[in-house]
């Protein structure tokens, strides 16, 4: 099942942020990521677990519960174009 990135809402200070998905099936989701350096020096995003997100009927009502859910502080709606784009890590 894919997974398609309809908006990221990045922490001010750059260090976390939220992914919005669109899931193919049509619901939404979220999950939340870190900058972190790697073992060799690099930084990358890696997601914070847990990560138990609930389905959503629309993209408002997922922004909605990712906000409720990580908290407002620090977060500001960025256009996914904007976003940072460092590789994940595992």
């Amino acid at each position: 099942m894919g997974h398609e990135v309809a908006k990221t809402i990045t922490r001010h200070d750059g260090q976390r942020r939220v992914l919005l998905l669109k899931r193919s099936d049509g619901l939404f989701s979220y999950f939340e990521e870190q900058l972190i350096k790697s073992y060799d020096g690099t930084r990358c995003w890696t997601p914070v677990w847990p990560s138990e997100a609930p389905l959503c009927d629309s993209l408002e009502t997922a922004a909605r519960e990712a906000r409720a859910r990580i908290g407002r502080s620090g977060f500001s709606d960025l256009p996914h174009s904007e976003r940072i784009t460092q590789d994940h890590c595992f």
